[in-house]
């Protein structure tokens, strides 16, 4: 073997061991990329679980809020036929209450539809980059 083949062979090393260098610090700063993004994941997850206690929250109000309307309503049937003028104040007091608390419901409704939305967006946006790929490495003999 000659001395320019010698050459040309560790020029040929020098550059693959360069390259391999920049692949481990690419793997390296990936690394640390992933357990940073496990951490936000983390993060989500109990954010998650947060806004899974406020949907629950959210259904139990309506639940609520549906049972004084329907007893609100039972009490009208029962004083338009023997109701007096104190309890026909009462009942709009309690209508304008009730009124009241469904203006309250129906923004934080909208708030948390719009929460809902905009989050599950973007997960499925996420979940699309993230389709697992696979690296296949070969073992040469």
């Amino acid at each position: 073997m000659s001395s320019l083949d010698d050459i040309a062979m560790r020029r040929a090393n020098r550059e693959v061991r360069y390259e391999d260098e920049l692949w481990a610090q690419d793997v390296a700063h990936w690394q640390e990329e992933h357990e940073r993004a496990a951490a936000w994941l983390n993060d989500v997850q109990m954010a998650w679980a947060d806004a899974e206690a406020a949907l629950r929250s959210h259904a139990q109000n309506i639940r609520d809020h549906e049972m004084r309307l329907r007893g609100h309503e039972r009490a009208i049937g029962s004083q338009w036929w023997d109701g007096t003028e104190t309890e026909h104040a009462r009942m709009t007091a309690d209508h304008e209450e009730l009124k009241s608390r469904h203006l309250l419901m129906q923004e934080a409704h909208q708030r948390l539809r719009k929460q809902h939305e905009g989050v599950v967006t973007e997960i499925r946006e996420l979940l699309k980059l993230t389709v697992p790929t696979t690296v296949v490495t070969e073992t040469l003999a």
